[in-house]
């Protein structure tokens, strides 16, 4: 019998082998798997096995070669299930702010999802795309993700982790409040001094099109935000504003800013006096993240994304004179 071999990597090691061969074979259910295993379909290192069983960095899985091939997709070990590979492209390179081993920092445009299930191909399956496509991957059960998110319509900054070390210790540290995330927006209204925003936010009811909002109540989760006035249009109740998150609360920023008078400038979400503005976007852009110094991923300490051009483009046009240096 023909068998196809898999070389475990290090991200393999120490994971149960039916974790490991649900990557391998994506379309083929638990049960599936195990009837293979008892009919020795599917070995490690030529010896028989057990689906319970711990693999290791460089064990060889081998498997009958015409289960690969009744995989509806066997390329697909990393993609989402609803959307083909060839029907996504890969990310492009000019988005990437930074990456290592471990860690890909992408500036996102405005309009894509992070995550699968909005509308078009998500940040996150472009991601997959590059990852699959590099030389030097060697992980049979490991796939990149996003490690915190953004709002489709907020550009800047997202972290994806490239290995199973980075997504420990990116998501220990953001558990630890020792990343920071700075953010700029445009407000309706003028802010005159800094201001610390302490609410609690909670779901609220979705609207006619399945879109979640948040409010403010007392059953909710803490969020803190500062918000700190960078400069005011000379023309228009507008402010540029550096936003400080101290707690990553969905919609935290949008919800905060409106709740306490300063909502962004045509997010109809959050401001109804701006659902006649011709569907304008809200400008809100993830600008910087912050890591320890000396951390074990030797991630720098700071990571920058510049604004996009319709931004600028905007503060230049409602005459928001900003001189691009952010009030720490």
């Amino acid at each position: 019998m023909d068998f196809t071999d898999f070389i475990a990597g290090k991200d393999d090691n120490g994971r149960r082998l039916d974790r490991v061969l649900q990557k391998i074979l994506p379309q083929s259910p638990s049960s599936g798997i195990y009837s293979a295993i008892r009919k020795k379909l599917i070995r490690v290192n030529r010896q028989a096995c057990k689906g319970n069983q711990q693999v290791f960095q460089g064990d060889c899985i081998q498997i009958a070669s015409f289960l690969i091939k009744s995989q509806e997709n066997p390329q697909n070990n990393y993609s989402n299930d609803k959307i083909k590979p060839d029907s996504v492209k890969s990310l492009d390179e000019s988005d990437i702010v930074f990456m290592n081993e471990h860690i890909l920092i992408v500036n996102k445009k405005s309009g894509i999802s992070v995550q699968p299930g909005g509308k078009g191909v998500s940040l996150w399956e472009e991601v997959v795309q590059f990852y699959q496509k590099r030389q030097n991957v060697q992980s049979l059960s490991f796939k990149p993700g996003p490690l915190h998110r953004l709002d489709r319509f907020t550009s800047g900054l997202v972290a994806f982790s490239l290995s199973l070390e980075g997504a420990r210790w990116f998501t220990e540290a953001m558990q630890a409040h020792q990343i920071n995330k700075d953010y700029l927006g445009v407000a309706q209204g003028h802010l005159k001094q800094r201001e610390t925003w302490t609410d609690f936010l909670e779901d609220s009811d979705s609207g006619k099109s399945g879109f979640y909002t948040v409010k403010v109540s007392q059953a909710g989760e803490k969020a803190v935000t500062e918000a700190i006035p960078l400069s005011v249009s000379q023309t228009k109740p507008l402010t540029l504003l550096q936003f400080k998150i101290h707690t990553g609360r969905k919609h935290q920023i949008r919800c905060q800013s409106a709740y306490h008078g300063y909502p962004l400038y045509c997010d109809s979400a959050y401001n109804p006096d701006a659902r006649d503005r011709n569907h304008q976007k809200f400008f809100l852009h993830a600008y910087r993240l912050t890591f320890p110094k000396d951390n074990p991923l030797l991630l720098p300490e700071t990571v920058e994304a510049p604004l996009p051009d319709d931004f600028e483009k905007f503060l230049s046009l409602n005459l928001i004179n900003w001189d691009s240096q952010i009030i720490l």
